[in-house]
């Protein structure tokens, strides 16, 4: 019976095995590789990709504040994520195409593996990995014989799209519509990469044309049409096209199905809400709506916002301010919201001219926003502006008072500065108990989510960590892991700067003889005496110190003045200020320019008989001067003042490096202007003279006075700067003299130390998880006895510092991590050229202190 059948055992072999070849353009060979392609590796494949998109875009936490990109990509931290399971999807579908691809005279004969190249590139791009994404789509558009050829071209177009390509992609996009027999679902594609490629290069208007088109395409109802609306609503309010904005947004929040996006539609309309044309009742019952249902409980900070938003555009400031006031009380970990709202607030204080309020939000706001964050620079020159006013007041808040209780007796003057500074002790502490007080949340926050998923320790849940971070800068803001964190400005430490403290100095830290007597006098914390003893001490006792307090509260008078004119565009305050110094100081060197500045400003408020009395003041009072000749249109040539006379020769000596006689010049500015403005130039210009003259000492130290004496100014910044580079440059030549080499141009090992117990553990562990996350590289995972009962575990061959990185990154992400994180005592990135000097020195710290001057960023 066997003999029987072998001879036909014998033909089926014989036809497989002539079925495997790839090139041979036979209907057996096709058959074979298009059935093993499609139904083995390439649809497992498909599966897993399916799963893990699901599973990410239901995980993915987008911000439905900002612009919404038109696909739902992630951030590049959560599209780490995707690396693992996606290394699998890469490594079947590259299987699939290195067994199964059958090109045979220029033409692809498989006819799956069309699908397989999408898959493909679609792993590399949901990775953002748009350079290789590229690759495999421009490789697989070239057979036009594919059925998904024109889905490999507008893929290629979207990925050039992400790398910022725009005219190579519009090119491209041009060229499928002007040559390809397009699908419905082709269409929706091209039009939908036109609107990001339009969004990002400022084309609002095309980009709204584009993705409105996209409409008659989809579905009526459903997360596409949704989104697409969505986003539509939001490119109109960025265009300031209110009604638009409107009507798309309420159909998202009709045809959407996600909760979310409804949620996000509803709120975004009150953004596009037009009190002239529309009323706000309906809105105010949808927003009712989302505030009791209880999907929503958790974004109740964003219900009160929305509703602040609404009460502000009807002029219900007082309810605008309340509910504003909710989303604060109510935000938990949302820091971009919670910027959102401080600065929402902080614009409507500013613009009810509550200055000391906005700037309280402005300063929330600059604690947790960056460089990335939408309007930065307008943000900041704001802040500033009402940091700025907040100084200046205080300046005339306490010089006024030093002034007024210079007259009283010692024992008054000692009770005035006692219960000034207890009351700001107290301020201060309140301050931080609020703080606490949030950091008592997050604690508990904490806590239950622990006891939730049962965690034992906080560290070993990711999400907790992630939470606690975003949580702790909401109250600290961005804080680097140094020493003095809690400190927002601190000063330039010098790590050459001698640390022996002298014996004068060791008594300046010290409790006073002075500061005694006053903690015995009154139960006092020694807190609370030294800050009653600064202000006794500040307390003018000469009336050279009383004119000089006078002065300061005169120039800050002027530059509240000049602060409400340019910057807030507040006509009565700045005159008020100006009023104050023709007023009440009538021999302040700001008297002309003051009058100067009334004039302008009654002009500009079209008061002219108030502005005709000033003139008439200047005229009379200062016929000579440039603000008389500037009233009367006369072209003025400035007389220069002696002082920039002397700064002036001395940068001409500076120049023709006589630096002798720039010292001589200082000397001369010193004695005859004791506080000029041109103080910090010339002081700068000294220290270039002593660099100049070769002597370094010289020159640092006096780069260090100047940041001392000077921190605020231009030049003060300057010499930061430079001390900054000079440091930076001693540290790269102590690296280069440790004999390690910067060059990125090696192999890198990802470097574990551990104990040497647990080596063998984090081994298999490494081994484990690279098989998993690099199944398309070789990483060769050792362990080598290091020393002090400690062991190296490498994980050897990438590219760079930059992929060593991330792997570490990825091993972070990755689900058995847990298990030996506790192992890890310190990873490292390290060149091959390096290993064998970082293994003969030993020496740790000198290594970290070299990866993080070169390798870290």
């Amino acid at each position: 019976m066997k003999k029987r059948f072998f001879p036909f055992i014998l033909l089926v072999l014989l036809f497989i095995s002539n079925g495997c070849s790839v090139k041979k353009n036979k209907f057996l060979n096709r058959n074979y590789h298009w059935v093993t392609a499609r139904y083995n590796k390439c649809y497992n494949a498909q599966v897993l990709f399916d799963k893990t998109m699901e599973s990410y875009q239901n995980q993915i936490k987008e911000d439905y504040g900002s612009t919404l990109p038109i696909r739902k990509l992630g951030s590049e931290e959560e599209a780490k994520t995707l690396h693992t399971p996606f290394e699998t999807v890469i490594k079947k579908t590259s299987e699939v195409v290195q067994r199964h691809s059958m090109v045979i005279r220029g033409e692809e004969r498989n006819n799956w593996m069309d699908e397989t190249f999408l898959l493909l590139g679609k792993a590399y791009f949901y990775r953002q990995e748009y350079e290789n994404a590229a690759q495999i789509f421009n490789h697989g558009k070239k057979y036009k014989n594919l059925s998904e050829y024109v889905s490999l071209k507008i893929w290629a177009a979207e990925t050039q799209v992400m790398l910022g390509n725009y005219g190579i992609a519009e090119r491209q996009l041009q060229e499928i519509v002007e040559t390809d027999d397009l699908k419905k679902k082709h269409k929706i594609h091209i039009l939908e990469t036109r609107a990001e490629l339009f969004y990002r290069d400022d084309q609002i208007k095309k980009a709204i044309t584009a993705l409105e088109k996209t409409i008659k395409y989809l579905p009526n109802s459903g997360d596409h049409i949704g989104r697409n609306f969505y986003i539509l609503g939001q490119y109109a309010l960025e265009n300031d096209q209110l009604e638009e904005a409107t009507t798309f947004l309420f159909e998202a929040e009709k045809r959407g199905k996600d909760p979310i996006l409804v949620f996000n539609s509803v709120l975004a309309q009150t953004k596009s809400f037009n009190p002239e044309t529309h009323s706000a009742s309906e809105l105010f019952a949808s927003i009712k709506k989302l505030e009791n249902n209880s999907v929503y409980k958790t974004l109740m900070d964003q219900v009160y916002y929305a509703k602040g938003v609404l009460h502000e555009k009807i002029e219900n400031y007082d309810l605008a301010l309340e509910n504003y006031q909710n989303s604060l009380d109510t935000n938990f970990d949302n820091g971009i919201q919670l910027a959102r709202t401080h600065l929402a607030k902080g614009d409507l204080e500013f613009q009810l001219k509550n200055y000391n309020q906005a700037q309280e939000h402005y300063d929330a706001v600059m604690n947790i926003i960056d460089e990335k964050f939408k309007n930065y620079e307008q943000i900041e020159q704001k802040w500033k502006s009402l940091s700025d006013l907040a100084k200046h007041y205080q300046t005339i808040d306490l010089n006024d008072s030093l002034l007024i209780v210079s007259a009283w007796n010692e024992d008054q003057q000692y009770l005035w500065a006692k219960n000034r500074a207890l009351r700001e002790l107290n301020a201060q502490k309140e301050k931080e108990a609020e703080k606490l007080a949030t950091l008592e949340k997050i604690k508990s926050k904490i806590n239950l989510e622990n006891g939730k998923k049962n965690i034992n320790w906080y560290f070993d849940d990711k999400t907790l960590i992630e939470n606690g971070k975003k949580l702790f800068s909401n109250v600290w803001g961005i804080r680097k892991l140094e020493d003095n964190w809690r400190r927002k400005n601190k000063g330039t430490i010098n790590p050459d700067e001698e640390t022996e403290i002298t014996e004068q100095e060791e008594n300046d830290l010290s409790t006073t003889t002075e500061e005694n007597a006053l903690m015995q006098k009154d139960s006092l914390t020694e807190e609370e005496a030294i800050a009653i003893g600064d202000l006794m001490a500040k307390i003018p006792n000469s009336t050279k110190r009383k004119f000089k307090l006078q002065d300061e509260i005169v120039e800050a008078h002027f530059a509240l003045g000049m602060i409400y004119k340019e910057y807030l565009k507040d006509i009565p305050e700045s005159v008020n200020q100006f009023r104050i110094i023709v007023d009440k100081y009538p021999n302040s060197k700001h008297k002309p320019a003051s009058y100067y500045h009334l004039v302008r400003l009654h002009e500009a408020d079209h008061k002219m008989e108030f502005a005709n009395k000033y003139r008439l003041k200047v005229a009379q009072e200062y016929p000579e001067s440039i603000y008389h000749n500037l009233l009367e249109g006369k072209m003025v040539k400035e007389q220069e003042d002696p002082a920039l006379t002397l700064y002036k020769k001395a940068y001409k000596n500076l120049k023709k490096e006589k630096f002798v006689t720039v010292f001589s010049l200082y000397d001369e500015f010193s004695k005859q202007f004791e506080d000029h403005k041109l103080h910090p130039k010339f002081k700068l210009a000294v220290a270039e003279a002593h660099a100049g003259n070769g002597s370094k000492d010289f020159y640092i130290n006096s780069l260090k006075d100047l940041v001392k004496t000077y921190p605020e100014t231009t030049e003060g910044n300057v010499a930061k700067k430079r001390l900054n580079l000079f440091l930076k440059n001693k540290q790269k030549n102590d690296q280069k003299k440790s004999i390690y080499n910067e060059s990125t141009d090696d192999v890198f090992f990802a470097l574990f130390l551990c104990e040497t117990s647990n080596a063998q553990a984090l081994q298999s562990f490494l081994s484990d998880f690279s098989s998993r996350a690099y199944q398309q590289k070789n990483i060769v995972v050792s362990a080598i006895i290091f020393k002090d009962g400690k062991s190296l575990v490498s994980a050897k061959v990438f590219s760079g510092p930059k992929d060593a990185k991330k792997f570490i990154e990825l091993m972070e992400l990755d689900q058995d991590y847990a298990s030996v994180q506790g192992f890890i005592a310190q990873p490292m990135t390290m060149a091959a050229k390096n290993y064998p000097i970082f293994y003969k020195r030993k020496n740790i710290q000198e290594y970290l202190d070299f990866e993080k001057q070169y390798f870290n960023n």
